[in-house]
């Protein structure tokens, strides 16, 4: 992998992070995961949570020790194992995703999950849906050439129930559509 790709990763596990810390504390509580896990079809019970949460750090914490020779020095202050027992911060977070690979997935699940994270990019009231209009500017801004017309359309058949927003569902829809004939 490049510096360029390893980087990309990153900052995409970072927005899937920002997307998924609802009360923007910087760190994700078991409800928090669990709302991750149930987008990516993985649902768990809270006690599952807080087992994985445990996982996650006492690897994270084995792989920074056996990485690092010089244990007087401690753990990363970015890492913060212990502040917080019951969460994970992003830096865990990212470094989870990076190095021991959380969720092994099949192709389509990780285009569901690059396009849920198109999603919560444009989803700027947090509220699951995106306003026509704001897809409308994005296309238009990106310099596409795209007649009135043309636009409508997509508008059109992207609002499936025609309430001027558009939700997940119907964002996942029109993109999968719009992937299959691009491609």
């Amino acid at each position: 992998m490049s510096r360029n790709e390893e980087e990309l990763d990153e900052r995409e596990f970072k927005a899937i992070f920002q997307c998924f810390d609802s009360n923007g504390d910087k760190w994700l509580d078991a409800d928090e995961i669990s709302i991750l896990l149930r987008e990516l079809d993985q649902p768990k019970d809270k006690q599952t949570i807080q087992l994985i949460i445990k996982q996650v750090k006492n690897k994270i914490n084995e792989k920074y020790f056996l990485e690092n020779e010089n244990l007087d020095s401690g753990l990363n202050s970015n890492i913060q194992l212990d502040k917080h027992p019951n969460e994970i911060n992003e830096d865990q977070f990212v470094l989870f995703m990076k190095n021991i690979g959380v969720i092994e997935q099949d192709p389509v699940k990780k285009e569901d999950n690059d396009i849920l994270t198109a999603f919560r990019y444009f989803d700027h009231e947090n509220d699951g849906t995106i306003e026509l209009k704001l897809v409308k500017d994005t296309i238009l801004s990106l310099g596409e050439v795209v007649s009135q017309v043309e636009l409508n359309t997509f508008l059109k058949d992207a609002d499936f129930d025609q309430d001027g927003r558009i939700t997940f569902e119907e964002f996942k829809s029109i993109l999968k559509t719009y992937i299959k004939n691009e491609g």
